[in-house]
């Protein structure tokens, strides 16, 4: 019989996340800097580096997610035009966009408690996203906001 993360308790498959993330880094050190030269834009924070590094690789090789999207845009209102007031057109931007092999569909959204308080239009994109797009298609939706300044 084989042991699966999803067959452990929550403590304990937290823990291995982290053994399995900690391996997984020390295999692709040797290949960080090539790939940081190839995809310098592909994960903006350490946040969302340890963050797929340490639940979705995982995962994602052992197929409980099947797809994983990093920064997908979600567009919230079109361009428009009001009074002579040109609105430009207003998106949302998630971390990751994870869909499970049962088919739920998971947004993440990785912020450091410093990047949060001076982004003050967050909270009115995220709850706009939520609304719009969210709630209907009966997504979920996780927030981590980490210490970091970055």
């Amino acid at each position: 019989m084989r042991l699966e993360l999803k067959d452990l308790p929550p403590k304990m498959r937290q823990q291995a996340l982290k053994i399995i993330a900690a391996e997984e880094w020390k295999k692709a050190d040797h290949m960080r800097g090539p790939v940081t030269a190839a995809e310098p834009k592909r994960f903006d924070s350490k946040g969302e580096v340890e963050f797929y590094m340490g639940e979705v690789l995982p995962r994602l090789r052992s197929g409980e997610i099947v797809s994983c999207e990093e920064h997908p845009e979600f567009k919230l209102y079109d361009a428009a035009e009001f009074c002579g007031l040109k609105l430009g057109a207003i998106r949302y931007t998630a971390d990751f966009k994870l869909t499970y092999k049962d088919g739920a569909v998971e947004i993440v959204e990785i912020k450091s408690k410093f990047v949060r308080r001076m982004q003050r239009d967050y909270p009115v994109r995220r709850r706009a996203f939520i609304e719009k797009y969210a709630r209907p298609n009966g997504w979920k939706f996780r927030e981590i906001i980490t210490q970091g300044r970055k």
